[in-house]
């Protein structure tokens, strides 16, 4: 199954690929139709994509249809969002991208 999930984060292989920095994984798996899972921020690929510095991937699954805009708060953020993400690890490149 393309979207199992594991470990323990419950995390997809895309939620991985993204994490690693794996482009064509990332790729491979949304054109074989992998769900995009924004339903947490361990889970969430655009987060992965700004954790590797991976711009091309955080650019694919924005073409894909990511929501950008989905806020999570919790132990470690408060209605933190994909923009406040970025400008929190000074990844100025996501920022532009993300319209900040």
């Amino acid at each position: 199954d393309i979207n199992l999930k594991g470990g323990t984060s419950e995390s997809s292989p895309l939620d991985r690929a993204c994490a690693d920095g794996q482009y064509d994984v990332v790729k491979y798996l949304l054109d074989k139709g992998a769900k995009i899972d924004v339903s947490a921020p361990e889970r969430n690929p655009l987060f992965g994509a700004i954790l590797s510095g991976n711009l091309a991937i955080a650019k694919l699954l924005i073409d894909r249809g990511i929501d950008t805009s989905v806020r999570y708060s919790g132990e470690s953020m408060h209605d933190m969002s994909a923009i406040d993400f970025a400008k929190e690890r000074g990844a100025d490149e996501f920022v532009c991208l993300l319209g900040g």
